[in-house]
């Protein structure tokens, strides 16, 4: 099992080592990064992982969305700042409202 590369810039050399410091032939080293790589790609290719990477991605438009309301929730805002505390909580809670990434329905903005 791989536990360190090198990579030598300046040769463009790599050469890899386990875990007793013991350099690995290149092509055993290689064809063990290669069948890591097909199981990541295979992980990648499963539904879980797909919809892992939908809520991720919601996550981070949520993020987004309350970073761009954090004024409305300022001292000196002169607006309905109840009305934005509700949009805000709404957009917090949308992991815990939706079961499936698909059912997401963004609140509106007031």
């Amino acid at each position: 099992m791989i536990a360190r590369i090198e990579n030598n810039i300046q040769t463009g050399q790599i050469k890899y080592f386990d875990s007793n410091n013991s350099e690995i032939e290149k092509s055993l080293a290689e064809a063990e990064i290669y069948e890591k790589q097909q199981a990541v790609i295979r992980d990648q290719q499963s539904p879980a992982y797909i919809e892992q990477q939908k809520w991720n991605e919601i996550r981070s438009k949520r993020n987004v969305l309350l970073g761009l309301s954090d004024w409305t929730q300022l001292d000196d805002y002169r607006g309905n700042k109840e009305t934005w505390a509700i949009y805000r909580q709404e957009l917090r809670d949308i992991p815990q409202t939706f079961s499936t990434s698909e059912s997401v329905i963004w609140p509106s903005k007031p």
